[in-house]
């Protein structure tokens, strides 16, 4: 290539390169997002403790008149070099009172 066309196309090239880079981030439990993870948890069988192993302590817990619930929440910030997306994941589980989980949904914020 001659120098002329590099000195021509080169700034072009690297605002291109600017804007099209990305850096993408991720806050809670990388677990939420593991499908290995995710799968072992079962209904009916899985403990609270299982879970607080598998994925560490919960963003939050609350106790309930039927046993617990505890709940993580995960945000993805993938940043363009103007623009920012946000992607909020929340997943409750809820426990009886022997420990036992009886319910696992997952909601998207954002």
């Amino acid at each position: 290539m001659s120098s002329h066309f590099l000195r021509r196309f080169f700034p072009f090239g690297f605002l291109v390169f600017l804007a099209f880079s990305a850096c993408t981030t991720v806050t809670g439990p990388a677990g939420l997002t593991d499908p290995d993870t995710m799968s072992k948890f079962h209904v009916g069988r899985t403990t609270e403790n299982q879970v607080i192993e598998a994925l560490g302590n919960p963003t939050s817990t609350v106790p309930t008149p039927d046993g617990t619930t505890i709940v993580y929440d995960q945000k993805h910030i993938l940043t363009l070099t103007a623009i920012t997306l946000t992607k909020e994941v929340q997943e409750t589980f809820e426990f009886d009172k022997k420990g036992i989980l009886r319910k696992m949904t997952r909601h998207r914020i954002s």
